[in-house]
């Protein structure tokens, strides 16, 4: 059992989904195809098309109905290489009454 698996089944159980954008995709397609775009369309501007034609992975994080999630979360991305463009996306739901503190 790795320390991800423990926090991420830990995290579910209390109204918290926080995982990679790609695994959420997997898992929670309702919830990720139905906010997708609903701040930013990929219509939006130059950049928003780009990233939505090419994204590279990202993060995802779902807070349900009044639940405060007392963890910071956060994420790091790192490019190691000088050839490589990397880019991220980040989709946060927080529910009514819900709360969390995110850090990118």
């Amino acid at each position: 059992v790795s320390i991800i698996d423990t926090i991420t089944n830990f995290l579910i159980k209390t109204g918290i989904i926080f995982l990679p954008f790609f695994e959420a995709i997997n898992y929670f397609p309702y919830l990720v195809f139905s906010y997708i775009g609903t701040i930013v369309s990929l219509e939006d501007n130059f950049f928003a098309t780009l990233n939505s034609a090419i994204f590279s992975g990202g993060s995802f994080c779902y807070i349900a109905k009044n639940i405060k999630c007392n963890i910071n979360l956060s994420t790091y991305f790192r490019t190691q290489s000088e050839d490589f463009a990397q880019f991220e996306r980040t989709l946060l739901i927080v529910s009514t009454s819900a709360s969390v503190v995110y850090t990118e």
